[in-house]
């Protein structure tokens, strides 16, 4: 059997852990990002749109992850103010991917890039 001692927090800046899942998910998605930008280069996209397109989906996955969790977990907020509290978590996957997606339709039309080339580069 091979034992396991996960760590939990990697190290703290100030009073500030970071956590070892947290960092290793921005290292994951610093990776895709250069591999979608050197993909988009050898297909001809325009450079600049796919880095909006990234931030659009970023900024989808991360309003909808807070609002999947707030809506399947509604007992744990006791007032409006929690709501928005992104440093005490309470975020669920489900809700990046389909914020995400939701981004990435709407970027799409509006930058006026075909959505299933746009898909599969970052797929």
């Amino acid at each position: 059997m091979i034992h396991y001692n996960s760590i939990p927090v990697l190290f703290k800046i100030g009073n500030f852990p970071i956590y070892s899942w947290g960092f290793m998910v921005v290292l994951g998605l610093i990776a895709a990002i250069f591999l979608i930008i050197r993909d988009a280069k050898k297909q001809k996209f325009d450079v600049i749109k796919i880095e909006r397109l990234i931030i659009a989906m970023m900024i989808g996955g991360s309003i909808m992850s807070k609002l999947f969790y707030v809506l399947f977990y509604q007992k744990e907020f006791s007032n409006i103010f929690e709501l928005s509290s992104l440093w005490s978590g309470g975020t669920m996957s489900i809700g990046v991917f389909v914020g995400a997606g939701i981004g990435m339709l709407i970027y799409t039309r509006i930058a006026r890039l075909n959505f299933w080339a746009a898909s599969d580069l970052i797929a």
